[in-house]
């Protein structure tokens, strides 16, 4: 049996102003492909299949794992029409639409570094039963410009409770969030300026 390990593709340069844009070599879209074979299909239909031709802002990715978080981040520099096409579309599909600054969000409260819950108060978030929960894009793999926290809108394509993965590859007591969302997944893009912020989170 394949021993699985944690893999990041990291493309991280300069977020003090702006995203990098770097576009990736033969082993970057490699392994992005393997890494995406490894989830079920439903989970990463909404990330592209390939990336040969991207202009790449981040990658983070990590096999299907236990214990911990397993997620899948991408960033990529788009078109203004093709910003606006694909806004449109996932207008459409989301199941919710947030901003990050809105009141009642449930943010997971999990460190992509350290692979450790937030035990923080920092962390407020809203008991309503019908708010599904989103990433914690503070504690990233790396910082966004400042205005990100300002202006980013948040698309959620789907989020639902259950085990999606192995049984074996699931978080072993959860990441943090309330009882009922024990295992789950979220899933989404974020609109920043001329980026697209995907993201897949499975525990």
């Amino acid at each position: 049996m394949k021993t699985i390990l944690i893999l990041f593709v990291s493309f991280f340069i300069s977020f003090n102003n702006c995203l990098s844009q770097t576009v990736p070599d033969e082993r970057d879209k490699r392994e992005y492909k393997e890494i995406i074979s490894l989830y079920p299909k439903s989970l990463v239909s909404h990330f592209p299949r390939k990336i040969d031709d991207k202009k790449i802002g981040l990658m983070a990715l990590t096999f299907p794992r236990g214990k911990y978080l397993s997620y899948i981040h991408l960033a990529i520099s788009y078109e203004d029409s093709d910003i606006e096409k694909l806004k449109k579309k996932v207008t459409l599909e989301a199941k919710e639409v947030y901003h990050i600054k809105d009141s009642c969000l449930m943010v997971i409260p999990y460190n992509y570094d350290t692979f450790e819950i937030v035990t923080l108060d920092s962390i407020q978030n809203c008991e309503s039963i019908d708010v599904l929960p989103i990433p914690n894009f503070r504690l990233w793999e790396s910082k966004f410009p400042s205005d990100f926290y300002d202006n980013a809108v948040l698309y959620v394509l789907n989020a639902e409770k259950g085990r999606f993965l192995k049984k074996d590859h699931l978080s072993r007591s959860g990441i943090g969030l309330p009882e009922r969302w024990l295992h789950g997944y979220t899933k989404g893009l974020t609109f920043y300026k001329n980026y697209v912020v995907y993201w897949l989170e499975v525990w």
